[in-house]
């Protein structure tokens, strides 16, 4: 490459550790964009009520990112309990994040839970709006290379814990606002049909399963219909044992010291069905 294309490049992206980026985005320590994060070590002895302040715990955040909806599901405490812990009560847009135990289940807060409070095995960071668009730090802190971030730099304890000192040294690339959104706005399109998707996949094993019951228990077109042990069923269909249509059933008692090799016979194993 010759010296003008490489000051072109140069021009283009900057260094930044071992990585290329663009030239206007930046590396930030999560600390730098943060304007809270704070976890109370102590949270015990709660007396919960039947409605109230909606606390949220780990089980309560989703994979996608999101908190249940099922208020039923939520344990509530009086507004004296949370303001015990008003450091950690939530506004819409806040992050709160499992740093004890399952590392790195996190969720934006929606405006329906704001007022809410943690668990001690939560924490809440909130972000300068200014500088940070919620939706894509969410992408951000849902990625696989953040979580196995969390995860290396957790204390190796029994329990696995991530420390506030140790979550503000995080870096992340940060672009403008302005691409921030538009990312966070293409990501979140995906993730809309990936649910919608989902859902479709959900409905048609549901069906599928209403298919298999009602087709292995009243067969196709039968009008005459006969009690057996194993319950009602078509008037000409038998009831046989394994054994009597079987023609072959065993297994090798022992299967130890094998030797493998990169091609040959497959060996069909158990993690291999679906």
């Amino acid at each position: 490459m010759m010296f003008g294309e490489n000051r072109i490049m140069n021009d283009i992206y900057k260094q930044r550790t071992i990585e290329e980026m663009p030239k206007d985005w930046q590396i930030k320590k999560i600390g730098e964009i943060a304007t809270e994060i704070y976890r109370y070590p102590t949270y015990y002895n709660i007396e919960y009520q039947k409605k109230g302040i909606p606390e949220i715990r780990g089980e309560l955040i989703k994979e996608n990112g999101s908190l249940e909806n099922d208020l039923s599901k939520y344990r509530y405490i009086s507004p004296e309990t949370s303001n015990r812990f008003s450091k950690t009560v939530l506004e819409e847009s806040d992050f709160v994040i499992s740093v004890r135990g399952t590392m790195g289940k996190v969720a934006m807060v929606p405006k329906s839970l704001k007022g809410a409070n943690i668990t001690a095995n939560l924490m809440k960071i909130s972000f300068n709006r200014n500088e940070c668009y919620s939706a894509f730090l969410k992408q951000i802190f849902l990625s696989k290379s953040f979580k196995n971030k969390l995860n290396n730099l957790s204390s190796n304890t029994t329990i696995k814990t991530i420390q506030v000192p140790i979550l503000k040294s995080i870096k992340i690339k940060l672009p403008p606002i302005s691409e921030q959104q538009k990312i966070a706005e293409i990501l979140s399109t995906v993730d809309e049909g990936i649910q919608k998707i989902d859902e479709i996949m959900r409905r048609t094993e549901r069906l599928k399963k209403g298919l298999v019951q009602n087709l292995l228990t009243n067969g196709i077109g039968h009008k005459e219909f006969k009690e057996t042990k194993l319950g009602k069923m078509p008037k000409d269909w038998q009831i046989k044992k394994i054994g009597e249509i079987a023609t072959e059933i065993y297994r090798y008692p022992t299967y130890y010291n094998i030797e493998y090799q990169k091609k040959g016979i497959l060996l069909k194993r158990s993690k291999c069905q679906y």
